[in-house]
């Protein structure tokens, strides 16, 4: 778990981001919102984070995926 928290605090976007969906479900543009980010950042730092399990996809069919840590 220690390599998990490193790799989110190495970045203040990802930290973030996991700040504002602590406990919530979220689209990626509510995130881009919530921290002023740019909306395709977002997608791309939702991925990393999704390759650590660190967050879920909830909807993986649908267009506008909501997510949740």
């Amino acid at each position: 778990m220690q390599d998990e928290i490193n790799f989110v605090k190495a970045s203040k976007y990802r930290t973030k981001i996991m700040k504002t969906l602590e406990g919530n479900v979220k689209i990626p543009s509510q995130i881009a919102e919530d921290i002023d980010i740019n909306r395709s950042h977002i997608s791309d730092i939702l991925s990393q984070l999704k390759e650590y399990d660190l967050v879920e996809c909830v909807n993986p069919k649908l267009e506008k995926a909501d997510y949740i840590d």
